[in-house]
């Protein structure tokens, strides 16, 4: 699929638009992402950053309340991972939804989260503020925050 269909898939799946009204709201939602003239193209053609705001076109066309990012910027090195950081927070306050995103990236994630839960074997550990888990005096938190301690069993 292209661009275009990539982006309008969930409309075309689960709504009663027609053919019009998806082409418009697609071709507003990709110029609110910056990747308008891409339509056509297919994602191997798109860089990194590109692919991502089309991956985030697609998440929002419905208009949901809440996103949720699985480990957005594994892989990125720092520069282009704080821009990703930067584009998820943007977006978050410009289209108003909830974002949750599950990182082990500590403590990057806390430039843009608002609030923070950690989870151990299923179960949540701590939540509350960035500000407060890097105060938190709860031993597994501040092992997995500094990095340090003995392997763990899982």
């Amino acid at each position: 699929m292209n661009i275009y269909e990539n982006i309008a898939l969930p409309l075309t799946e689960t709504s009663r638009l027609s053919k019009q009204e998806i082409k418009n709201k697609v071709e507003m939602r990709m110029e609110q992402l910056e990747i308008q003239g891409t339509s056509n193209k297919y994602p191997a053609q798109l860089s990194g950053g590109m692919k991502k705001r089309v991956a985030l076109a697609r998440a929002l066309i419905t208009e949901p309340s809440i996103v949720l990012f699985d480990e957005p910027t594994t892989g990125l090195d720092p520069v282009r991972k704080n821009g990703v950081h930067a584009m998820i927070k943007s977006y978050q306050q410009m289209f108003g939804f909830t974002a949750v995103i599950v990182s082990h990236e500590i403590p990057d994630i806390f430039q843009i989260a608002q609030r923070v839960a950690m989870l151990e074997k299923g179960k949540i550990i701590f939540q509350g503020s960035a500000e407060e888990i890097m105060k938190s005096d709860l031993s597994e938190v501040s092992t997995f925050i500094n990095g340090s301690g003995d392997f763990m069993e899982y």
